[in-house]
């Protein structure tokens, strides 16, 4: 493991992620390698990235990906600063398309030699439902990659890791409202 210079992780904002940059800047540390995070946006329901939608009331209209976009860009800093408590050197990307894609199109980019990401653990109809990004990664990654599965905590909304929506940024709140009308 000594060849391991960047750790790739994967972000999906849920209420687990920064458990994820914790370890995943913990591991880096003992590695000496830098942390690069990474959010995939995927624009809902199979919509163009061009389609428009109003970002706050009384604003202009913005194409959904530059929405989504600027909504990921304005979450990241407070994963930085702590994947960086570590004194680790950090950076970030986003991208658009399938997560599962984006996340192994990064890697590549960037040169990582190990994916550290998250699991929410979904099973039976969930996952055939939802999917597994982690296990899409896993399944076609060259380098390798480390889940970490979320364990349910007090302070969460909902009722195990496997139905989480807390990833659901209020950006895409904001998108599907706005195409529902």
């Amino acid at each position: 493991m000594n060849d391991i210079r960047t750790l790739l992780v994967p972000l999906d904002f849920s209420d687990c992620s920064m458990g994820v940059v914790r370890q995943a800047a913990q591991l880096a540390s003992s590695l000496g390698a830098k942390v690069v995070l990474h959010h995939a946006v995927e624009t809902p329901g199979g919509l163009g990235s061009r389609t428009l939608v109003t970002p706050a009331p009384g604003a202009e209209p913005v194409p959904i990906g530059q929405h989504l976009r600027a909504s990921a860009e304005a979450r990241m800093p407070v994963y930085l600063a702590e994947a960086a408590l570590d004194g680790i050197e950090t950076d970030h990307r986003i991208d658009e398309g399938k997560p599962a894609d984006a996340i192994l199109e990064a890697a590549d980019a960037v040169g990582a030699g190990m994916i550290v990401m998250g699991t929410h653990a979904r099973t039976g109809l969930n996952r055939v439902l939802v999917g597994s990004v982690a296990e899409a990664v896993v399944r076609r990654a060259q380098i390798p990659v480390v889940t970490l599965r979320s364990i349910r905590h007090d302070g969460c909304e909902a009722t195990s890791c496997g139905s989480c929506r807390s990833h659901v940024t209020p950006a895409m709140l904001r998108a599907e409202a706005e195409l529902e009308g």
